[in-house]
């Protein structure tokens, strides 16, 4: 727990601890998590994968009624737990409107129990609304996908270019990107990111040695073949996510175009790739295009 002292409550020469992240920090018990989840019941499942389960909640948080995303993560694998403290200790020091809001964490080691829990996401992961959504539902329209895409872009480079360090996600996929009420898009999932060398806009961006990581078909080529990843890696993750929001369809299904040789060079390579924040640059031009697009089309429509 030394870890999660020093990130919530600050070190011992430190005299008034951040309030900000006393806010975003809150220690739950196993107890207050299973009253919250009506002990994990299956009915409040909202999303599973290999390595964890995320449960809807209902806690109190200082007198506030809230909705949470506890997310149980599995300890059968020693990795897990690594990813567990990665995640809390990236998520305690990072504020951005476009990451996911940590709540709190619970390590409950009698029972061995680990959980990271979140602000709840109504409108689920961009993946659901991409490929399971119910079919009454309206499909994302394109202005929607834009402002999702202009949102991922402004985290991604915030993690880049916007802290001392540059921070690579190293897993940037629908699945991770949550969506809250208003369709903003939340990153989340920092369990295997990784913290490289100071930022500075005069050097090249560096690259750092470590063991292969990620999801097939967002992960990096270059890395793949290299070990070696840098911030160009989440370049190339969006640019794989940007055309499964385009094209609505699996990424698998994607890849399967890619018959072009020289177009595969192309995105495997690096140094061709723009740095986030010309992308997102790019994409709020594409959007002030479409809502020009759309007044005309509603001025038409009115003269008509």
């Amino acid at each position: 727990m030394g870890f999660l002292t020093q990130c919530f409550r600050g070190s011992a020469s430190t005299k008034r601890p951040s309030a900000t992240v006393e806010e975003l920090s809150y220690c739950f018990s196993l107890s207050q998590l299973q009253a919250a989840t009506n002990n994990f019941d299956e009915s409040r499942l909202i999303d599973e994968t290999c390595f964890s389960k995320v449960y809807r909640g209902h806690i109190s948080i200082d007198g506030q009624p809230m909705e949470i995303a506890a997310k149980l993560m599995h300890r059968y694998e020693i990795e897990q737990r690594s990813n567990f403290e990665n995640e809390i200790l990236f998520l305690c020091q990072l504020h951005h409107p476009n990451l996911v809001s940590l709540l709190g964490f619970c390590d409950d080691e009698f029972k061995d129990e680990m959980m990271v829990v979140y602000e709840f996401m109504p409108n689920g992961s961009l993946h659901h609304q991409l490929h399971k959504r119910d079919s009454n539902s309206p499909a994302l329209s394109w202005k929607t996908r834009l402002e999702i895409s202009i949102g991922v872009a402004r985290a991604l480079h915030y993690l880049h270019v916007g802290t001392k360090r540059t921070i690579v996600h190293c897993n940037v996929k629908p699945s991770i990107i949550l969506l809250d009420d208003h369709w903003s898009p939340k990153l989340t999932d920092f369990g295997i990111s990784l913290k490289g060398p100071k930022y500075s806009s005069k050097e090249k961006a560096k690259e750092v040695k470590r063991p292969i990581a990620g999801t097939l078909g967002y992960t990096d080529p270059a890395y793949l073949h290299s070990s070696m990843i840098s911030s160009k890696c989440d370049v190339f993750s969006f640019g794989m996510l940007l055309v499964e929001l385009i094209c609505r369809e699996n990424i698998s299904k994607i890849l399967l175009t890619f018959v072009d040789e020289f177009a595969l060079q192309s995105i495997a390579n690096p140094d061709e790739r723009p740095d986030m924040g010309e992308v997102e640059v790019q994409l709020e031009r594409a959007l002030q295009l479409q809502q020009e697009a759309d007044a005309h089309h509603s001025f038409r429509a009115f003269l008509i």
